[in-house]
């Protein structure tokens, strides 16, 4: 019986996968890098939520901070501001530009995590490839095996028929 490459198969092979457990086990991780990777691309899909939420409240202060600006502009033009009113626009600039700074913070730091959950995907989906690769690999020796066994089985029920008919013609020819 010939062989596929890289493998020896014993003479009479019945049909027991010799790597049935290494088919298993790489069957086995590559469920388990699947379910990695969809888990970082869940988790990378939070992540770019949360930096589009805090990206969007970011705006939302500043719009805030400039429409406040402008109703001062406006009042002031208008001579409708006192010095005490101006103080406290003043010191709500001050406060609207510190939460803008820690908002635009949180921002940075977001995106922070969503690069490295986006690191942690493109890792998972390598992972994923070499696991997937691998299961492949046992699958298409399987198959080989199993083409070698049909053979011999073929082989096997041929010499059994040759066998018999052997059989048959002798003791036709002794009678």
């Amino acid at each position: 019986m010939t062989s596929p490459p890289g493998f020896v198969y014993p003479s009479g092979v019945k049909g027991k996968y010799p790597l049935e457990s290494l088919k298993v086990l790489r069957g086995v991780r590559e469920q388990a890098a699947a379910r990695e990777l969809s888990d970082r691309a869940a988790a990378l899909a939070r992540a770019r939520n949360e930096v589009a939420r805090r990206e969007a409240l970011l705006e939302a202060a500043r719009e805030r901070a400039r429409a406040v600006a402008a109703s001062e502009r406006d009042r002031l033009a208008a001579g409708e501001l006192r010095a005490a009113d101006l103080a406290r626009a003043a010191e709500h600039a001050r406060a609207a530009a510190w939460h803008e700074q820690t908002l635009a913070r949180d921002v940075a730091a977001s995106k922070e995590r969503a690069l490295h959950t986006l690191a942690e995907r493109d890792a998972a989906a390598r992972a994923f490839g070499m696991a997937h690769a691998e299961l492949s690999l046992v699958e298409r020796h399987y198959e080989r095996f199993r083409a070698a066994c049909a053979r011999e089985a073929e082989k096997a029920e041929e010499e059994t028929a040759l066998e018999r008919w052997s059989v048959l013609r002798l003791e036709s020819r002794k009678h």
